[in-house]
């Protein structure tokens, strides 16, 4: 199932920057707004607003996976939570 999932998630890598803290960043935000019950959009809004104050990659990084805020609901419902999330979806290559 994850490989279904890393078809949609997957990040464009930019110049072989560690996009690995701008994964965990959204997961975890995601994980937590999730828990509290807050909606798809809120959980965006607040994503987008964050990631404005990342700089370079990471922000951009952050940003995409902030549009994909429906599919990891999905994943982290269907799957072990957050803590695998980024090295499974290939995102950051050990452990998390």
């Amino acid at each position: 199932m994850a490989a279904r999932w890393a078809a949609q998630i997957l990040p464009h890598r930019a110049n072989s920057v560690d996009l690995c803290p701008s994964c965990r960043v959204v997961v975890l935000t995601v994980e937590s707004m999730t828990a509290q019950q807050s909606t798809v959009a809120d959980i965006q809004s607040h994503l987008h607003g964050l990631c404005a104050k990342i700089p370079g990659a990471w922000g951009h990084e952050c940003s995409r996976l902030a549009g994909k805020v429906p599919n990891i609901v999905e994943w982290l419902k269907a799957n072990e939570g957050s803590a695998k999330f980024c090295s499974q979806m290939g995102i950051c290559t050990s452990g998390y």
